[in-house]
């Protein structure tokens, strides 16, 4: 299932595989838990894959991304982490 580098860097290309096809999703939660952007909604092939995720819109500050997955074969995935904004 997808696994995300250790962190998720603005204007950087964040890569991430998948052992299978997928459909993922990536998305940026606020700490009140509220979604403020959706990265990734996709399907994606079994591989290796790169996301561009821009930081712009989003005041400094402490994040969660959460990346989902659920696999052709039933087998869900999900994890969630940390990240700082400083501008």
């Amino acid at each position: 299932m997808p696994e995300l580098s250790k962190s998720i860097q603005s204007n950087n290309k964040n890569r991430f595989q998948s052992a299978i096809d997928s459909k993922v999703t990536l998305s940026i939660f606020n700490i009140l838990g509220e979604k403020v952007a959706t990265i990734l909604n996709n399907n994606m092939s079994a591989g290796n894959h790169s996301i561009d995720f821009n930081a712009a819109e989003l005041n400094s500050g402490v994040y969660f991304y959460k990346i989902e997955a659920i696999g052709n074969n039933g087998i869900n995935f999900s994890s969630t982490k940390k990240m700082i904004v400083i501008k």
